[in-house]
């Protein structure tokens, strides 16, 4: 064994004196192939870091990408089975106005449409105030910001006998919106693509609960501001401040 092993060794020593550069640039691509791999795990990490808060919540929505080919074909037993599920009722809301929609049983959630729908709107200064002197906002839509429609929203509320003490459960649930991380060099979302299913495209996630505390107001001293959406008007919390989105804020920018 020890002659086998002194055998390699020496071949390589010489293979190395005799192809100096080979063996460099093999080396170089071995840690840039490291880097790489450390890289997609970093930016994934984050994503399951934030998602580690919903261990009290389940979701109870489905996107409008959930179909798989495995559904196309389906035998006379499953059809009988999911004949009964295809007569429930099935509504589509955005949590976040203007982003893309998700699906949910209204059967089994019948106010999920009056507590959940657009129950956050993106806003942008439209350089406008109103009678007190308080600059006014306008709503984004996707007719202005296409990008809004790439942004995926999912709703979680408690489960049974979910812990009262985690705050998601306190504030009702949450919508967890996520979008392509921008700052990702395409070079290397490809790479995450061909990896794995799970290391696909790194995203860019955060939590927004469904009601905010009043400790969460005060605490990061959040105030109300004026907007328009299709020119009329209303008030509503500005979240800059809010560490959740806050923290977000610079890529979501980037990404819009």
């Amino acid at each position: 064994m020890y002659e086998r092993v002194h055998a390699t060794m020496r071949w390589v020593e010489a293979s190395v004196k005799a192809s100096p550069y080979i063996w460099s640039a093999a080396g170089l691509t071995f840690l840039l192939g490291v880097q790489v791999l450390l890289a997609v795990a970093i930016l994934h990490g984050d994503e399951a870091t934030v998602r580690r808060q919903l261990l009290s919540l389940r979701r109870i929505d489905s996107d409008n990408n959930t179909a798989s080919d495995e559904n196309i074909e389906r035998n006379h037993t499953e059809k009988k089975n999911t004949k009964s599920q295809s007569a429930d009722q099935v509504i589509q809301l955005s949590p976040i106005a203007s982003c893309a929609s998700i699906k949910v049983n209204f059967d089994h959630h019948p106010d999920a449409k009056r507590k959940c729908n657009n129950c956050y709107i993106f806003a942008v200064d439209s350089h406008q105030a109103d009678d007190q002197g308080f600059a006014i906002w306008k709503s984004l839509d996707q007719q202005t910001n296409p990008a809004l429609s790439q942004i995926k929203t999912e709703l979680w509320l408690p489960k049974p006998n979910a812990d009262e003490g985690d705050p998601l459960v306190q504030a009702g649930g949450c919508i967890v919106m996520s979008f392509s991380d921008p700052a990702v060099p395409s070079w290397l979302d490809q790479i995450a693509g061909m990896i794995g299913k799970n290391l696909r495209t790194p995203q860019v996630t955060c939590i927004l609960p469904l009601k905010l505390s009043l400790e969460d107001i005060e605490q990061n001293k959040l105030i109300m501001r004026p907007y328009k959406i299709a020119g009329e008007g209303g008030k509503g919390l500005d979240l800059a401040k809010f560490p959740a989105l806050s923290d977000i804020l610079p890529k979501l920018i980037l990404f819009l």
